[in-house]
């Protein structure tokens, strides 16, 4: 894989289109912004930030795709003196797999297909 190609992203147990030779493990990245600026451009650049993180995981783990990807967010409330800061951290997770362009079956190679063999 070269730093330009795409991962595969989805949210499923398999990468459509492709079988899967080997699993590394758990791909995870992080991203925080302060709940004072939150709004929801903000949530959403934080998550594909942490997206974007969790995607170059797994490129250092030399994956081609993440499956079963989830999100988690949680507000971190740390007490000063003086005030309290809020920090909303997006984590985005998934199993980095290798894998392989899976062989397609024309019509006429798949026994069960009727329309193959109705003439």
């Amino acid at each position: 894989m070269t730093p330009d190609e795409q991962i595969v992203n989805t949210t499923g147990n398999f990468a459509p289109g492709r079988d899967i030779v080997l699993t590394l493990g758990v791909a995870m990245g992080v991203a925080s912004v302060r709940y004072v600026d939150y709004s929801e451009n903000v949530a959403r650049e934080a998550r594909l930030s942490a997206l974007a993180r969790m995607n170059e995981h797994a490129k250092q783990m030399s994956a081609d795709a993440v499956i079963g990807i989830r999100f988690d967010s949680v507000l971190a409330v740390t007490r000063h003196s003086y005030s309290d800061d809020q920090t909303l951290e997006y984590t985005a997770y998934g199993t980095a797999v290798v894998t392989v362009s899976r062989h397609c079956l024309t019509r006429h190679e798949n026994p069960n297909d009727s329309a193959a063999t109705s003439n």
